[in-house]
């Protein structure tokens, strides 16, 4: 196996457990969605196995991220919007609906004074 591939295998992998982390799914759980033992899972998330293409297809609809994303070395990159985005509309989707109405009113608000600047 090349350097690259195995690079890659680790960034992979380091994204997977990073973004199941996030969801705050354990591996075994994420493991039987998939229908793949928490050992293999395991040594994807340490980038010592690599999954087939259709099981990263299934890795990333599980984890609702896309394919490109979990291959993305974010390691000198800190924009991880993807994983900001998702927590911001769970907490926002939990809120009663006048507090949704009053964040957007304030967001708006937001918005208007920083076009007038």
């Amino acid at each position: 196996m090349s350097e690259e591939q195995c690079t890659l295998m680790t960034i992979l992998g380091r994204n997977i457990a990073r973004r199941r982390a996030t969801l705050g799914m354990t591996q075994k759980f994420l493991a039987i969605q998939l229908g793949i033992s928490q050992e293999a899972l395991g040594k994807i998330e340490k980038g010592k196995m690599a999954p087939k293409l259709s099981r990263l297809e299934d890795i990333a609809l599980e984890l609702q991220c896309s394919v490109p994303y979990l291959m993305t070395d974010f390691t000198n990159n800190r924009d991880i919007n993807e994983d900001i985005i998702y927590s911001i509309r769970n907490a926002f989707i939990s809120q009663p609906t006048q507090i949704q109405i009053a964040i957007i009113e304030l967001l708006q608000a937001i918005s208007q004074n920083n076009k007038t600047k």
